[in-house]
């Protein structure tokens, strides 16, 4: 009797057990469930653009150019002084300045194309050399410099400017170049773009008939160039020393502009 009892509550404590052992592993399956999972892959982004583009299509390079006569003429000038001391040296050249800035109003020239670039007060410093061999730095005057920038629009002109400017000045004027360009090159960028545009096609046209396959839209356009850079011409102050007038000529510009384009094979 005694020993079913013990059997009885044996049975029931492993049940017991097992019921805990049952719940626990639910619990554990409940976790796992609710825990996060693993992030996918980003995704594999594809760049667009020529680089992408180095394996596929026709390739070709197109040349466009127009020549045109300038029409701006960009004078460099100033005037220079020396004196032993700085208020001389610096009233001579105002006065050399106001000569010369009159004369190009006097022929046309507006004051708002006349604009200052430089001016300087230095001394003018000379070494001497002492009885133990050292130098010894001593100011023997002023320079007095100022310089401005001219635009001259009436490029026929600029020969006549040139002389009454330095007739003006007398020996302080300077006369640092000359450079000449388009006023408004937009135009004649436009037709050198087609120019080349042209020039392009072309040349795919004829790789695309050679290779025998069709030539299709183009998928990528490059350009390079443009508006030219101020042609600039020295001029010598020897010309100012006769009595002959100074000629100037602007000669011709040339506008140039280069494209990359790739044609897509059909």
């Amino acid at each position: 009797m005694v020993l079913l009892q013990e059997c009885k509550r044996s049975a029931v404590m492993v049940l017991a057990l097992l019921a805990v052992v049952a719940m626990v592993a639910a619990a554990c399956t409940a976790d796992d469930s609710d825990a996060p999972t693993a992030a996918p892959p980003a995704p594999v982004v594809v760049q667009q653009g020529p680089s992408a583009l180095q394996q596929t299509g026709i390739w070709v390079d197109g040349a466009g150019s127009v020549t045109a006569e300038p029409d701006v003429a960009n004078l460099s000038f100033g005037v220079e002084a020396h004196a032993d001391t700085v208020a001389p040296a610096r009233a001579e050249a105002a006065s050399a300045m106001d000569a010369v800035i009159a004369s190009l109003r006097g022929n046309g020239v507006a004051d708002r194309d006349i604009q200052t670039s430089y001016f300087s007060i230095e001394p003018i410093t000379v070494y001497e050399e002492g009885r133990s061999g050292e130098r010894t730095p001593k100011i023997v005057g002023y320079r007095v410099a100022n310089y401005a920038t001219a635009t001259v629009r009436e490029v026929g002109n600029v020969g006549s400017i040139i002389d009454d400017a330095a007739e003006a000045g007398g020996d302080a004027i300077r006369i640092n170049g000359i450079g000449f360009s388009v006023d408004d090159p937009r135009p004649l960028e436009v037709e050198a773009r087609k120019l080349a545009l042209e020039d392009a096609a072309a040349k795919a046209e004829q790789i695309a008939s050679v290779m025998n396959v069709t030539l299709g839209e183009p998928i990528y356009v490059s350009q390079q160039g443009g508006s030219p850079a101020v042609f600039r011409a020295a001029v010598p102050e020897a010309m100012f020393a006769s009595d002959a007038a100074t000629s100037i000529s602007a000669g011709e510009q040339e506008i140039s502009i280069w494209v990359q384009v790739v044609f897509a094979i059909e």
